[in-house]
């Protein structure tokens, strides 16, 4: 995974810096209904954690197989193209979520969304409203997008350095 996304561990945190400017991009086109209320800043603590972590408390295990598998086959654009798709299909979920559950709480309220198959909190395991097969799909159709962003910030970070 290293190999996949060189950068995203070290200590200036390069490949990290640049997949945040590219996800504000994406953010802004896709996630237009919940980037206000949840105020998404990828510079923050809640997505860093998200993507140097692989999504682990984001995602059930079938779907975090997926997000490795897309990760060492496309890097970071991958991450990005996943975190928009998974923001994505949850929209109604985090709208229903009360204000102060916010923000802070992505991670558990995406963990708890009813559109993945765990079980949680006493509830057994529900066949999933968002298929793997559809989100990966998603994923596919945002990752053009998400790599010419990407290396288009870390172009220009380049030249800087």
């Amino acid at each position: 995974i290293m190999d996949a996304v060189p950068g995203l561990w070290s200590v200036e945190l390069p490949t990290l810096k640049n997949g945040a400017s590219a996800f504000k991009k994406l953010k802004e086109k896709y996630l237009t209904k919940i980037a206000d209320i949840l105020d998404i800043d990828p510079h923050e603590g809640v997505l860093t954690g998200a993507w140097v972590g692989l999504f682990h408390q984001m995602l059930p295990s079938a779907y975090q197989k997926d997000a490795f598998e897309w990760v060492l086959a496309k890097g970071m654009p991958s991450l990005i193209a996943l975190t928009v798709a998974i923001l994505e299909v949850n929209t109604d979920v985090l709208l229903r979520v009360d204000e102060m559950h916010r923000g802070g709480h992505l991670q558990k309220n995406l963990w708890n969304s009813p559109l993945w198959t765990q079980a949680t909190q006493g509830r057994p395991a529900t066949a999933p409203q968002v298929s793997r097969a559809a989100l990966n799909d998603r994923v596919a159709a945002l990752l053009p997008e998400s790599a010419r962003w990407y290396k288009s910030f870390a172009a220009a970070d380049a030249t800087r350095s």
